[in-house]
């Protein structure tokens, strides 16, 4: 059994690090959140390591520094799709992280690889029986994004469809209305 202080410790570095990047104190983040990894790597913490590896990402995102940020989220998404009896159990986790894998992808404009990280997230979610809806709605969003990107608007407008509906469901007026505008301009 992994000691639960050096559980509770990389929380508490997870939380204090996504604090300092929300302050925008970018290398106070990644100080602490790389010494979250190094913690989960000792007591092979996988679960918070993916956690730790994402938002390592989002940081690197943030620095503009997309091929690192891709780097982190292959360890992560690989974590979670590892075999091994220590992998990531929790399948929303790791639509979640190929969802944001995707996206990283999408900006560096690695368009086939995107769309198989968003099919592979959309599988993941269609396939749970107790879903997150709004993290499903992300995903098709993401899907959305990318299908309008190469040009492929009637799939991109069923997709945007298919978002508007579960942001409707959830009444989360701003992706309802980011949905509304972009079928509107899609379909003239």
């Amino acid at each position: 059994m992994v000691n639960e202080n050096i559980r509770n410790t990389v929380i508490n570095l997870i939380k204090q690090g996504w604090q300092a990047r929300q302050d925008g104190r970018l290398d106070g983040a990644s100080n602490l959140l790389y010494e979250a990894l190094e913690l989960c790597k000792n007591a092979n913490l996988m679960e918070e390591m993916v956690h730790v590896l994402r938002r390592l990402s989002h940081i690197e995102q943030d620095r503009e520094h997309l091929s690192q940020a891709a780097t982190l989220l292959e360890e992560a998404a690989a974590i979670c799709l590892s075999d091994s009896p220590s992998s990531v159990t929790e399948p929303s986790l790791t639509a979640h992280t190929l969802r944001h894998l995707g996206d990283v992808y999408q900006k560096q404009g690695h368009f086939d690889k995107a769309e198989a990280c968003f099919e592979e997230a959309l599988e993941i979610h269609n396939n749970q029986s107790e879903k997150s809806l709004l993290d499903l709605a992300n995903a098709v969003r993401s899907m959305a994004l990318l299908k309008g990107e190469l040009g492929q608007n009637d799939k991109a407008v069923a997709f945007w469809e298919e978002a508007k509906a579960i942001y409707e469901h959830l009444e989360v007026q701003d992706g309802v209305d980011e949905c509304a505008e972009k079928i509107e301009k899609l379909s003239n």
